[in-house]
């Protein structure tokens, strides 16, 4: 199996899973999209980093050189941590700081019009967003029946942030952001859409996050939920790409705290 086709079929799979990243790399083709958050999309998400995986399991690697090698280990840590992705977005879907609460900033901070061609992407990708919440809406029920939530502290963070959203004009919004250069017709285009059919949208979302709180949790760590450890293992693998142990990593860290501790009473002696 050759290694570039791997890899080149798991790229274009990918960009068709995640728009965005097409649009933070200068790929238009996807620019009117968004992920596909409903359960179909979620399962399909997953199909293409299963399969992904089993073929980079077929390549031998005795026979590839440095350079192969190094891009067998990318398309598999980047399926890796898509499926890592998978397990935590029922922690995200809540969470301030994460997709889909900071979705019309991360849009417009990446998506620029520049001509009409890029104008009508821009409007499709807003007319998107409905659908987009829906499937997070999705997830936040998901998580209320696996009792795997978010801390109550990170849910009323979420929730501020999108009632403080919501209490801006549309015309001096993130969304604008993409037209700032643009004629008035196009300006009052987006404008439009943004409060006909994005500012409902996130509005619905906040209703669900309500809905939510009260099955928040009170604890920050992970391990107060079902199933935490293997929550803690998919966030590090995500943000570290490497499998580590959560006890071999505790104590690690308790090792490195007894250390400074240590050094600090001798400094203070």
């Amino acid at each position: 199996m050759k290694v570039a086709a791997v890899a080149d079929r798991f790229w274009e799979r990918y960009l068709e899973l995640d728009p965005l990243m097409g649009t933070d790399i200068g790929d238009e083709r996807y620019d009117g999209l968004l992920e596909d958050t409903s359960a179909a999309g979620r399962a399909a998400a997953a199909r293409v980093y299963d399969e992904t995986l089993v073929e980079v399991a077929g390549i031998d690697g005795s026979t590839l050189s440095e350079e192969e090698r190094l891009t067998v280990d990318l398309v598999e840590f980047a399926a890796r941590r898509g499926l890592a992705r998978a397990d935590l977005n029922r922690l995200s879907a809540a969470a301030h700081n994460q997709l889909p609460a900071v979705i019309l900033p991360a849009i417009a901070s990446l998506q620029r019009v520049g001509d009409a061609d890029g104008l009508e992407r821009y409007v499709a990708r807003l007319r998107t967003l409905p659908a987009y919440f829906a499937g997070w809406a999705e997830v936040l029920r998901e998580s209320i029946e696996a009792r795997q939530t978010s801390p109550a502290l990170i849910v009323d963070r979420a929730i501020g942030q999108f009632e403080r959203l919501l209490e801006l004009d549309p015309a001096s919004s993130p969304g604008m952001t993409p037209v700032s250069e643009c004629d008035d017709a196009a300006k009052q285009r987006v404008l439009d859409v943004l409060r006909e059919v994005v500012w409902p949208a996130h509005a619905i979302y906040l209703d669900e996050l309500h809905a939510y709180r009260p099955h928040a949790t009170e604890t920050l760590g992970l391990h107060s939920v079902p199933g935490g450890e293997a929550l803690y293992r998919a966030a590090m693998l995500e943000h570290t790409s490497l499998e580590l142990d959560p006890a071999d990593v505790f104590e690690e860290g308790q090792a490195r705290l007894a250390e400074a501790v240590e050094e600090q009473r001798r400094t203070g002696s």
